[in-house]
């Protein structure tokens, strides 16, 4: 998130982290700090170091030299610098949702599970949702289905695209390599992540958009990598993480929504007054989804939310959309993983 105009909605998602860890006593998140890495040219490292600078959070440039020093595991370049953030972390996912379903319980929602919803329609002034269970009728609707999107409302299929990503988990050659590795991000044309496992035992890669599949129908995507799939990552143990294990010890793949401008689309339905979307968060949205739960509330009890929206619907567009019902598109530079893939 190196847009600058996110800040405001960081800063309110880490408030409501705050008060979702006090009001239930659980640890959601752990501040680990986190490493932004990349060629001093690169403009995703430059926007992020300039935002880093408007903040009242602390944070560190570092040189090459001091990445070498401070980050051995990590192969830099002499032009590469880094941008360390004490405030970042990782996030317990599992535990945060089961955390918050528990709390909108306590405050008398009613939850679903194992509901599938298979259509939106608009219903005599308000909005029938189709599930096994029978319709139901509500006066406002919030869609946050992340994969499953463009299926529910294939009216977003020009500007949401669905694609299957695989994540890695790798062992090191030497049990020591992982101890103290912090999460960390390489920008683009090297683009990739590492979240290490806690006790170091591994280390969960991830790699770009043009890396992963365009998916046409989320329910019949392939959701268990072939062996061949690991061959993507051979490239970071070769130039980026020299101490791992050549081949992964587990593959997984999962489904994620991606506006053409990599900025979240919040906002309403097209064609329904009465329904609010959230998605095409593009790899980001959990972090501060506190916040855009919030926001998708505000939109529709009130029709506005409390935080200016409209950077993201001016935010230029970096890859097309060529088919839309099978979810092909253009390259995207803003996260490439390899030069040789354009």
């Amino acid at each position: 998130m190196d847009d600058p105009a996110y800040e405001a909605v960081i800063n309110r998602a880490d408030a409501l982290w705050h008060e979702l860890e006090s009001t239930t006593g659980r640890r959601l998140r752990y501040p680990t700090g986190v490493l932004l890495v990349g060629d001093q040219s690169s403009p995703q490292l430059q926007r992020a170091v300039q935002s880093a600078d408007r903040s009242d959070k602390p944070s560190r440039t570092l040189t090459p030299q001091q990445l070498r020093s401070e980050h051995r595991q990590i192969s830099v370049a002499d032009t590469d610098v880094g941008l360390w953030d004490p405030h970042g972390g990782v996030i317990r996912p599992e535990l945060t949702v089961s955390t918050t379903v528990d709390l909108a319980r306590h405050h008398g929602a009613v939850v679903h599970e194992f509901s599938r919803v298979t259509s939106i329609d608009a219903h005599d002034g308000g909005t029938r949702l189709e599930t096994a269970e029978g319709a139901q009728i509500f006066d406002r609707v919030v869609v946050a289905c992340g994969g499953w999107t463009t299926k529910l409302r294939p009216a977003l299929r020009d500007t949401v695209v669905v694609r299957r990503l695989t994540s890695a988990w790798f062992h090191a050659q030497d049990e020591e390599y992982l101890g103290d590795m912090v999460p960390f991000m390489r920008t683009a044309p090297s683009y990739c992540y590492g979240i290490p496992a806690p006790g170091g035992s591994t280390i969960k890669l991830g790699l770009g958009f043009n890396d992963h599949l365009p998916v046409a129908d989320p329910d019949t995507v392939a959701r268990t990598p072939p062996p061949e799939e690991a061959d993507r990552f051979a490239w970071i143990v070769d130039k980026v993480l020299p101490g791992l294990q050549s081949r992964p010890v587990r593959m997984s793949t999962y489904l994620e929504s991606y506006t053409t401008s990599m900025h979240d689309y919040i906002g309403f339905d097209p064609h329904m007054s009465d329904v609010v979307i959230l998605t095409g968060f593009s790899g980001h949205g959990f972090k501060v989804s506190p916040a855009i739960g919030e926001i998708g509330a505000q939109l529709a009890v009130h029709g506005t939310s409390d935080i200016d929206l409209q950077f993201l619907r001016d935010a230029p567009a970096v890859f097309d959309i060529v088919d839309p019902v099978a979810g092909e598109t253009t390259y995207n530079d803003i996260v490439s993983s390899r030069p040789s893939q354009k």
